[in-house]
């Protein structure tokens, strides 16, 4: 508690000792410990056992998670209808004739051209946000040195204290981006950007990960195995 370490937990073992009896008593002696700082650095990293082979102990490995990259997803963001310009970004999508006669078809070319578009209007928006964020940071770093050394000018105090306050606009948006993004919809959005915020995630992404698949005689641990043995299963199933 001291250390404020947290567990990492087995994936594939319940126990990691055994005594070799025909009835045998089974702990789970071998733990591997972490802090916030270690699980920030390593985020895809999960903990497998081995096979006890010449020692009652099990071997404890940490290799990091084989998860592909992946294009990434449209998310509706709960805070774009705030913003000036969304309606009008997905009103002409929506309302854009569609030649399909089904119900079906008509609704998801609906849906793909109105997720099309605000993916353009957010790129757009956010990326100008971004910068203007990194310019006001450098801008207030320059007059908080220059206040070290003399006292601002009533323009220069002004535009500190109004670049300020847009960053605080700017910071408030993004937490509630990430906090979205994350479904730890408990945490308030001013702290979607604290260590435990992060490490919470890094959580959540290595409770997911599925590090083995098992099918018969066949064991996958990589991914290209664990798609082609998932591709194999459900193609003697149809």
């Amino acid at each position: 508690d001291t250390a404020r370490l947290r567990e990492i937990k087995c994936k594939n073992r319940r126990f990691t000792w055994t005594n070799e009896r025909q009835k045998p008593t089974l702990v789970s002696i071998d733990k591997f410990f972490c802090n916030v700082s270690w699980e920030l650095l390593f985020p895809t990293y999960g903990l497998t056992a081995s096979a006890t082979a010449c020692s009652d102990h099990c071997p404890l490995i940490l290799p990091p998670c084989d998860a592909p990259v992946r294009r990434a997803r449209f998310r509706f963001e709960s805070f774009w209808p705030k913003f000036p310009h969304f309606h009008t970004t997905v009103e002409p999508a929506w309302h854009r004739p569609v030649q399909q006669r089904c119900a079906f078809s008509r609704l998801q070319t609906k849906l793909n051209r109105t997720a099309r578009d605000l993916k353009i209007w957010s790129k757009s928006l956010f990326s100008d946000a971004k910068l203007q964020f990194h310019i006001a940071s450098e801008v207030i770093l320059c007059l908080d040195v220059a206040q070290e050394r003399r006292i601002l000018s009533t323009a220069e105090f002004t535009l500190r204290r109004q670049l300020k306050l847009r960053l605080v606009g700017l910071a408030v948006i993004e937490r509630a981006r990430r906090r979205q993004a994350s479904r730890v919809l408990w945490l308030r959005a001013g702290d979607a950007s604290t260590k435990f915020f992060h490490a919470k995630c890094c959580s959540r992404r290595r409770k997911n990960f599925i590090h083995t698949i098992q099918s018969d005689d066949r064991v996958a641990t990589t991914h290209s195995d664990k798609a082609q043995l998932i591709h194999d299963h459900f193609s003697k199933a149809m």
